[in-house]
């Protein structure tokens, strides 16, 4: 994205998604998915499964709608040259703390 107020859209989702849940089952997948985190073989799993799946392939429009710019109309929406394959390997490695293979 070549708006970073755009990467704002993740957190947006994850609280329309959680908010719309009571207290308990929030305190639930809070805690499953803390336990999945810490558990290094299903970290693995996990892991292998995002690679098999590899980026995305869907124009990212959700985001792009929860950017500055689409608001302010000015900017470009995508980088130009961006390497899906280099952002997924930075996905996997900085947000989901992937070992290296």
């Amino acid at each position: 994205m070549a708006d970073k107020t755009a990467h704002q859209a993740i957190i947006v989702g994850r609280v329309q998604i959680l908010g719309s849940l009571p207290p308990e089952k929030i305190a639930k997948f809070q805690s499953t998915a803390k336990t999945a985190v810490e558990d290094a073989a299903k970290t693995q799993v996990l892991c292998k499964y995002l690679r098999h799946i590899g980026p995305p392939t869907y124009y990212p429009r959700y985001m792009i709608q929860h950017g500055m710019n689409a608001f302010t109309g000015g900017g470009k929406e995508l980088v130009p040259d961006f390497s899906a394959a280099k952002g997924w390997d930075d996905v996997l490695n900085t947000y989901v703390h992937c070992p290296a293979d």
